[in-house]
């Protein structure tokens, strides 16, 4: 049996009631669908705060890791555009 390649997402809440992200490890098509899961969750719950997004720690990533992370990206920066636009 092969293991999977490690691959986290640690979300932090800020005393002023941002968030931080950590990605690490290997952001690739094999392992990332825990990670993808909890990033809908927190796109859903965190779309009018600030999120800092540390992409440091990822040793490796696919088009499939990318893709996500631009997602998640596009879904937040859309929703601060709409707020934006709204004042």
């Amino acid at each position: 049996m092969t293991s999977l390649p490690y691959t986290e997402l640690r979300a932090e809440e800020q005393a002023d009631g941002s968030l931080r992200l950590y990605s690490i490890g290997n952001w690739t098509a094999d392992s990332i669908q825990a990670v993808a899961n909890k990033l809908e969750t927190l796109s859903l719950n965190y779309k009018s705060h600030t999120v800092q997004w540390d992409l440091s720690a990822i040793n490796e990533i696919d088009s499939a890791g990318m893709m996500l992370v631009i997602k998640f990206y596009n879904e937040l920066h859309e929703f601060l555009i709409s707020k934006l636009l709204d004042m």
